[in-house]
């Protein structure tokens, strides 16, 4: 942008990977030895609504990276790379983020309870409730006023 020097990152596979991908992963196995399919996140102690827990997972978009039964489990997710990333770029020396772009999806948990008889034929799976993009883009004016200052900050 406007001749900024700037350095992009993405958010990989090891993220929301289970400890059978990414070991160090193991802290977010909630509760402990609990682990979740790679690629789902467990929001559910973080959500309270009155005295409960709301289950809630999060991932990427469409499971991007995630077990591919998750995909496989919810008809019209196609995990695109290029659609579904989260990126991020920023300038170097002061980390500003330039662009970038926050994608994640917010699913809950769908399951049998045989006090609730019309569960009893739910498929066990993680469903997808929406998925969001939060977009972050320098303003143009401001890019040229930091460049400025950048190049004088290096004189």
């Amino acid at each position: 942008m406007n001749n900024i020097e700037i350095y992009g990152y993405i958010l990989d596979e090891h993220l929301f990977a289970n400890t059978s991908v990414n070991p160090y992963n193991n802290g977010f196995c909630t509760p402990a030895a609990n682990c979740l399919p790679a690629g789902v996140f467990n929001l559910t102690n973080c959500i309270q609504i009155g005295i409960f827990n709301a289950p809630i997972y999060m991932s990427l978009p469409h499971f991007l990276f995630g077990d591919p039964k998750l995909v496989a489990d919810v008809d019209g997710l196609n995990p695109i790379f290029d659609k579904h990333k989260t990126i991020v770029f920023f300038e170097p020396l002061t980390g500003i983020p330039i662009t970038g772009h926050k994608r994640v999806q917010l699913s809950t948990k769908l399951y049998r309870d045989p006090k609730v008889p019309f569960t009893m034929n739910l498929p066990e799976i993680y469903f997808p409730l929406f998925w969001l993009d939060e977009v972050n883009q320098i303003k143009n004016n401001f890019g040229i006023f930091f460049l400025f200052k950048m190049k004088s900050f290096n004189n």
